[in-house]
């Protein structure tokens, strides 16, 4: 019994030791400083609303990611827009600090490194029609469009280009414009 109850002892102070508390290493400070600053900046110059990050950076900083909502209907060509000056927000936020390129797997980051996904719902919050983009992604250098099924359990990718052609087909449709 005696030994029991100094087993029980031993690890009730054994396991109640303060845990020791986490400091990030500088590398993950930095990438959740300047995906802050993007977000801050997005958020400003758009009506996009910030739900979540992520990344990629075991070693070097592969990849850095920023998700949204948009309470607004937007089309192909709106998507576009929209994805494009998240990107290209991102990208310059991230290659002009000097603090993070040793940390970076390549500098100058590209639209290949990063990753913007944008949700897009009713003004009221309600999902999207099946017939509506739904979710708008530049992922990898890669924009996808897409829209729910018609029963609502998937999605199907309604339109895909990549960052380049992107770029073009924003260039053509402003310079139509003017």
């Amino acid at each position: 019994m005696k030994f029991y109850s100094l087993l029980i002892l031993l690890l009730f102070f054994c396991g109640c030791g303060i845990a020791p508390t986490y400091t990030p290493r500088e590398k993950e400070r930095l990438c959740n400083e300047v995906t802050r600053i993007a977000i801050k900046k997005i958020c400003s110059e758009s009506k996009l609303v910030p739900c979540g990050t992520g990344g990629g950076a075991m070693d070097q900083i592969r990849m850095l990611a920023i998700a949204f909502n948009y309470y607004q209907d937007v089309d192909i060509a709106e998507g576009r827009k929209l994805l494009i000056q998240a990107v290209e927000t991102f990208l310059s936020i991230i290659n002009a600090d000097e603090r993070i390129r040793p940390y970076l797997i390549k500098y100058p980051f590209d639209s290949k490194n990063i990753e913007i996904r944008i949700f897009i719902f009713n003004k009221d919050g309600s999902s999207i029609g099946s017939d509506r983009l739904c979710v708008i992604s530049a992922i990898k250098g890669i924009l996808e469009y897409e829209i729910h099924t018609p029963d609502g359990l998937w999605l199907d990718t309604v339109h895909e280009e990549t960052y380049q052609e992107a770029i073009e087909k924003l260039k053509e449709r402003e310079a139509e414009c003017l």
